[in-house]
């Protein structure tokens, strides 16, 4: 069936000439919507990509989900109007719905809907005349019965110094806001809502989740802290950059810690003020439980304690739980369920703010990766 024999309850336009004329032919009459436009490129509309002479392309190229292309737009921008457009959509009750607008709405429409992550939305680009038919009330997630959602915090003031952080609790970047907000934005798209949520004792991965929770439409959902999810502690090494860590060590020894699994770093002591036990946040737990450098083995330690202890049980009563943890400490997690292998795992780094999605068999007790979780592993 053609599009133009199509009865819709309500048809919406781009108010750009390219829209309004296809709605015409098609026999549409159609309400305009600035928020249906295309990316704003600024000072780069109307001109050949390969006449651009801005420096600033190729930082574009690079981070075009945040940077503003052209001084107009990023895709982060266009993405929030459309969300807000769709958003006033839902509550309008329409049965069918026609949009009339353009491919950069359409990458937008697969983030919105749970078809793609932020990160990968321009990978597929539309052709002219595409169609794309969206429920707007499909919230296929929910037809699980028990899902866990972990998600590594958005970037860090350290992480953006290429610091080993560790358990320093510093600040997200403004980029790291964003990319949590985007997090929950596309976890809105999938329709998932939460029963509860577990942060590690930094607030790096409290604020990332207070913001996700936030654009999810979860903002009444309590966040729970605990400590065995922190990051890696790094001893000595804690707050060097990794080129100063490296020439600390001497190349050898580097390459030894890094390398091996049950390898502690160089050791602090207990007065020293990056000791988790002078830190008043650590004050209700045993001193001696509180690490001053630990190998990749201790980690995996108090994660499974963790996983075990907490987690699993919680999923009696809370079928939806979300966690926002540290790469080291979600790398130790995705091990203890066997989710890939070690060698695998050896280099692998949880991209920031991107969900892993994991269904729950009650029968079996076993996770598995959902299929159309954004991170595969």
């Amino acid at each position: 069936m053609k599009i133009s024999e199509i009865s819709f309850d309500k048809v919406f336009t781009s108010p750009k000439t390219r829209c309004k004329a296809l709605c015409k032919y098609l026999g549409y009459r159609a309400n305009t919507d600035k928020r249906l436009s295309e990316m704003d490129f600024g000072e780069w509309e109307m001109r050949r990509w390969d006449e651009i002479t801005d420096p600033s392309l190729n930082v574009w190229y690079n981070e075009w989900i945040f940077n503003k292309a052209g001084g107009g737009e990023s895709f982060f921008d266009l993405f929030l109007r459309f969300g807000e457009f769709m958003d006033e959509l839902r509550e309008k009750k329409f049965k069918r719905v026609l949009l009339i607008t353009h491919g950069g709405i359409l990458a937008a429409a697969r983030v919105y809907f749970g078809n793609s992550d932020i990160k990968s939305a321009l990978e597929i680009v539309p052709t002219y005349g595409e169609v794309a038919k969206y429920e707007l009330d499909n919230y296929s997630d929910d037809k699980h019965s028990h899902q866990v959602v972990i998600v590594r915090h958005g970037e860090s003031t350290w992480n953006a110094q290429n610091r080993l952080t560790g358990w320093s609790d510093v600040p997200l970047t403004e980029k790291g806001k964003l990319e949590s907000e985007a997090c929950g934005y596309y976890l809105r798209g999938r329709g998932l809502s939460f029963d509860k949520a577990y942060v590690s004792s930094l607030r790096r991965c409290y604020d990332s989740m207070e913001i996700l929770l936030n654009s999810s439409g979860n903002s009444d959902v309590g966040i729970n802290r605990d400590w065995k999810l922190n990051e890696n502690h790094y001893g000595v090494l804690q707050g060097m950059t990794r080129d100063e860590a490296e020439r600390f060590l001497g190349c050898s020894e580097g390459a030894k810690w890094y390398n091996f699994y049950d390898k502690r770093p160089p050791q602090i002591d207990r007065f020293d003020r990056r000791f988790p036990g002078n830190d008043p946040a650590y004050s209700g737990i045993d001193p001696e439980t509180l690490p001053t450098g630990e190998s990749f083995k201790d980690l995996n330690k108090r994660v499974i304690d963790f996983w075990e202890d907490s987690l699993v049980p919680s999923l009696r009563y809370n079928r939806k739980i979300i966690i926002c943890a540290h790469g080291n400490s979600i790398r130790e997690i995705i091990r203890h369920l066997s989710l890939s292998t070690n060698e695998a795992l050896k280099d692998y780094l949880m991209p920031s703010a991107r969900p892993l999605i994991l269904d729950y068999n009650q029968e079996t007790s076993k996770f598995s990766i959902n299929p159309t979780s954004p991170v595969k592993l």
